[in-house]
Formats: structure tokens, sequence, C-alpha cells
């Protein structure tokens, strides 16, 4: 249930949440679990990307419940390797346990989202660049979430432009989709 959006922060800055000034050799990361925790409904929530450097430096997904990413950290260290699902903004790669291909690249400047729609049977996590929804989605999702975003460089940044509770999923299926399953290796 999504209690409180107006506790989530519009913009974030990876060297605000990140960096101590006396540690700037450690690894450049920026792992951001946005609460609340997510368990009915329909939610989406939609970022842009700024000052990222391109290759591998963002990405958006989410994360089940019992995860907890310690700052300056990937999101694949400290036993959370497969708890998350990640969408790459350089190639379209999703990252759960292993990778697929197939969803478009973004850049900085496009809206990129994740909407979950923990009402069907399975729950599923849909993607979408600029409102355009990606042919590869998830199903079988945790029964409790949070949203996660990813970015690498101490100068990047991102806007949270949409957190919104749905009364309908904006998923409707587009020709060529896939689903892939959590929990699952993804061929």
């Amino acid at each position: 249930i999504v209690e409180h959006p107006e506790e989530v922060p519009s913009r974030t800055r990876a060297q605000e949440i990140c960096f101590l000034p006396n540690l700037k050799d450690l690894l450049r990361r920026c792992n951001r679990l946005h609460d609340p925790l997510l368990s009915e409904g329909i939610v989406r929530i939609e970022v842009v990307f700024e000052n990222t450097g391109g290759w591998s430096r963002t990405g958006i997904g989410f994360a089940d419940a019992s995860c907890s990413f310690a700052t300056c950290k990937g999101p694949w260290d400290d036993g959370n390797r497969y708890n998350y699902v990640r969408y790459w903004g350089d190639n379209g790669n999703l990252q759960h346990i292993t990778y697929t291909k197939e969803n478009q690249k973004y850049a900085d400047g496009q809206r990129v989202a994740v909407e979950v729609d923990m009402t069907t049977v399975p729950r599923r996590a849909t993607f979408f660049v600029d409102d355009i929804e990606q042919p590869n989605f998830v199903i079988g999702i945790p029964e409790a979430i949070r949203f996660l975003v990813y970015s690498y460089d101490e100068s990047s940044s991102f806007t949270i432009t949409k957190f919104e509770r749905l009364i309908q999923s904006t998923a409707k299926g587009i020709e060529g989709s896939k689903a892939l399953e959590w929990g699952k290796e993804w061929k």
C-alpha cells in the first residue's frame, strides 16, 4: 500500500546519498530503495536520469521487501543477488539471476518507469520508456516489494517524475512480449 507518497524524494543525487568527503576512492554507487513497501494495488514509479556518463550506470526496478542495500555498494552485494530485478539503461537488459535482452535502451532525459500490479495472479512488473511498453516483463514477483533506482557516477542524479497508484494497469501487452519468471534463470 502506498501510504505516504509525499515522503518519496523528488530528486536524488548520488553524491548526496552515497559519499563521504573523506572516502572519495570508494566505488561511486548509489542504490536507493524507495519506501513505502508495496503489497497491494497497482503502483507506478517513473524517473528521469541525468549526467550518468553512459554504460551500465543506471537502473530501475524493484527488490524483495527483505532486501537492505548498503550505501556505496552494488545491489548485487551482501547476498542480494537474486532478490531484485533491474532494467539497465545502456543495453536494455533485465537482470535478476541472469540477464535477458530485447528491451529498449534508455538514456539521460528519457522517462523510464516500472509498474507493479499486485492484483493479478501472478503478480507482474512491466517496464516503460517514454510511455512505450517494453516487451520483457516479470511475473511471480514477491508479495511485497520496494522500488529500486540505481546510479553509478558521483555527478549523476535522477528525478522521480511520477509515483502513483493506478486504478487499472497501463500494461496492454505487445507483440513479441515475453514473461520472465521471478526466481528462475532467464533465456
